[in-house]
């Protein structure tokens, strides 16, 4: 009898445990399921939420993030290219000028500086810069790579007048406009021993200045120009735009030239120096 009532004290207790571990499998099941289905609501609404797109301080972030970035990066580009500009201008125009340099010392390495191929005579006694500017052009004169625009130079039978500036044509445009003007000018020279009817010389002082195209509109004009106010190279930094080169030469060059060649090359030399001994 007592072992009946215990066997079946123990079917209960297990039966009610059993149902007991049941409904808390459930339960916990039923937990998971709702933490579930509530992270995929909430992830739901985010995902609405940045499909809406931006908002207006959002935007105004992104504009001004924009806006300071061009305001950094434009200014170095605008430089950069000013800059370019600038050096390819400045080295036309000594190229113009080296090239007349050349011109002159090829006609001296020749025997063929007479007086009258060689430039005008100035005094050079106050200084280069001291030398007059042009005072207007020369449009009987211009210097150009496209001979249907190239006229009279060079020059074969006369001086260029130390006052006036020659045109030239670097591009050779089909318009023949010029992009520089040229003086040249020289000092007295030394007349070489046994050269007094050709006059000429064993060495002497050429002056090469190139003026800017934008020259030839300037207020004023040639004839206002003063030296050394407009006979001094113009700033080409880029910060000063294109202010005196309206006014200016943006390259100016004194180089001595030497007649070698010639014999009473080295006397005349000692001689302009105060030495004696060399006749």
């Amino acid at each position: 009898m007592s072992r009946t009532i215990l066997r079946g004290t123990s079917a209960m207790f297990s039966s009610t445990m059993a149902t007991t571990m049941a409904s808390g499998l459930r339960s916990q099941q039923f937990f998971w399921q709702r933490l579930l289905l509530v992270s995929r609501s909430r992830l739901a609404k985010a995902d609405a939420s940045t499909e809406t797109g931006l908002g207006l301080l959002e935007c105004l972030v992104a504009i001004a993030v924009i806006a300071i970035s061009v305001a950094v990066i434009l200014p170095p580009l605008f430089i950069s290219a000013g800059s370019r500009v600038q050096n390819r201008r400045a080295e036309q125009a000594f190229q113009v000028a080296q090239a007349e340099v050349d011109r002159i010392q090829a006609l001296v390495a020749q025997a063929g500086h007479t007086q009258d191929l060689l430039p005008g005579v100035v005094s050079f006694a106050s200084g280069a810069d001291r030398v007059p500017p042009p005072t207007g052009g020369l449009s009987t004169v211009v210097k150009s790579v496209n001979g249907n625009c190239n006229r009279n130079y060079p020059p074969t039978t006369a001086q260029i007048p130390t006052n006036r500036v020659i045109a030239v044509d670097v591009d050779g445009t089909d318009n023949c406009a010029p992009d520089f003007y040229v003086q040249i000018f020289r000092d007295a020279g030394t007349v070489a021993i046994g050269e007094p009817a050709s006059g000429r010389l064993t060495d002497f002082i050429l002056g090469v200045r190139v003026y800017s195209v934008l020259a030839n509109d300037r207020p004023g004009g040639w004839a206002g120009m003063t030296a050394p106010a407009n006979t001094q190279p113009a700033s080409l930094n880029i910060t000063s735009g294109q202010g005196n080169q309206f006014d200016r030469p943006l390259v100016t060059l004194y180089p001595r030239i030497l007649w070698t060649d010639n014999s009473s090359t080295l006397c005349d030399f000692h001689r302009d120096v105060g030495r004696t001994g060399c006749t």
